[in-house]
């Protein structure tokens, strides 16, 4: 038979353990966990032939976007949702490149966002520029 300082110990260890649930839970606010933001400050290293490396700071997009997949019987057996974070609306800027052979133009065009948020990208329509991790969608052709 339990004790009474047997039954106040258990009660103690699952009112703790419910109060840390609790705690961990209202930590996570979902509307808050994803999202897509402007990144004032991403480095950007400027590669051209016939011009030295050139470093400066583009405003780009980073987040985490809501993503799901749901099994389902039939093929391909599962619904995907996949958004990345991208530009959604951007100015197209150009800069001179300070070193660069005199033969070669010195002009070097990149994407400054304005606004960013979650897409889902199809191939059929994705341009990959400067960066690998870039992905840009197009206008349907």
């Amino acid at each position: 038979m339990a004790t009474s300082q047997q039954y106040y110990t258990q009660w103690n260890v699952s009112a703790l353990c419910f109060l840390v649930l609790v705690a961990f839970i209202e930590a996570i606010d979902p509307s808050t966990t994803t999202g897509c933001f402007i990144h004032t400050a991403m480095k950007h290293m400027a590669e051209k032939d016939g011009c030295r490396s050139h470093e400066f700071f583009v405003r780009g997009c980073w987040g985490r976007c809501d993503t799901s997949e749901v099994p389902q019987l039939m093929p391909p057996y599962v619904k995907a949702k996949h958004p990345v974070c991208t530009y959604a609306t951007y100015d197209v800027m150009t800069v001179v490149l300070p070193d660069c052979d005199p033969e070669v133009d010195p002009t070097y065009t990149y994407l400054s966002a304005l606004s960013c948020g979650c897409q889902v990208m199809l191939a059929r329509k994705t341009e990959y520029s400067y960066r690998p991790d870039f992905y840009l969608q197009t206008a349907e052709q």
